[in-house]
C-alpha cells in the first residue's frame, strides 16, 4: 500500500487481533477443536459469536456459553474461556517490532478482545508493558459495528488523517482505513511488515 505523505505520519494505531495478537475468531475455533464438535455448521455460528463479542453485542459471558455449547461435551463457560487464553501467545517478533516503534512514536491498540481477557493475556508478559504504556481502546465499547468502526475511531481521535498509520491482518478493515483517508498498513508477519514500514520512512524500517 502506498505512502504518500510519510513524513507526515506521527503515531501508530493497531488492531490487536491477527497482529499482535492471533485473531480472534482463529483463537475460538482452536478452542472448539480440542473437543468433539456437534454442530456440523459451527464456522458460520463461531463467526457471528466472534463478530457480535467484538462489537459488544454479547458479553464475554455469554460468548463462552454459546461457544461451549457447541463442543461435544460442552465445557463450562471458564474453562472454555480458560482453554482458550491458554492458547494466546504474541505473534513471533511482533513484541519487539512495536517496542521498537513505541521508543519513536505513540502507539495505540484497538482491541477486539475483551478488556478483561487481554489483561488477563498481558500479565506479567513482555507485551504487557507496551500495552500499558500504549492508549488501548476496546472495539466492544466504541459503539461502532463491522460498518462504522473506521468513523468512529476517527471521531474519537483514535485515528487522524495524514498522521496516524494502521496496522491490521484483516484485508478489508486496511482497505476501509484507505478509503476514509488513512494510511494503513497490512500485516502478514513481522519481518514482511517491518520492511513495508519503510514506506513510511519510519525509524524502525531503515
Amino acid at each position: 500500500m502506498s505512502a504518500p505523505g510519510a513524513h507526515r505520519i506521527c503515531e501508530i494505531a493497531i488492531w490487536l487481533g491477527g497482529t499482535l495478537l492471533p485473531d480472534l475468531r482463529t483463537a475460538a475455533a482452536a478452542t472448539c477443536d480440542t473437543a468433539h464438535v456437534r454442530e456440523p455448521h459451527r464456522s458460520v455460528k463461531l463467526h457471528q459469536l466472534v463478530e457480535q463479542l467484538t462489537w459488544g453485542i454479547v458479553t464475554p459471558d455469554v460468548f463462552a456459553r454459546e461457544l461451549g455449547a457447541t463442543c461435544d461435551p460442552p465445557p463450562a463457560p471458564d474453562a472454555v474461556v480458560a482453554r482458550l487464553l491458554a492458547a494466546v501467545h504474541p505473534q513471533p517478533g511482533m513484541v519487539a517490532l512495536v517496542g521498537s516503534l513505541a521508543a519513536q512514536l505513540p502507539v495505540r491498540f484497538v482491541c477486539d478482545y475483551p478488556r478483561p481477557w487481554l489483561a488477563t493475556l498481558v500479565a506479567g508478559g513482555e507485551l504487557g508493558a507496551h500495552i500499558e504504556t500504549g492508549q488501548t481502546v476496546y472495539t466492544a465499547e466504541v459503539h461502532a459495528d463491522g460498518e462504522s468502526w473506521c468513523r468512529a475511531l476517527i471521531a474519537a481521535g483514535v485515528l487522524t488523517l495524514g498522521n496516524t498509520l494502521w496496522i491490521d491482518g484483516d484485508t478489508r478493515r486496511a482497505v476501509t482505513a484507505l478509503r476514509h483517508g488513512v494510511d494503513a498498513a497490512l500485516y502478514a508477519d513481522a519481518e514482511h511488515l517491518r520492511r513495508d514500514l519503510g514506506l513510511w520512512r519510519l525509524p524502525i524500517a531503515l
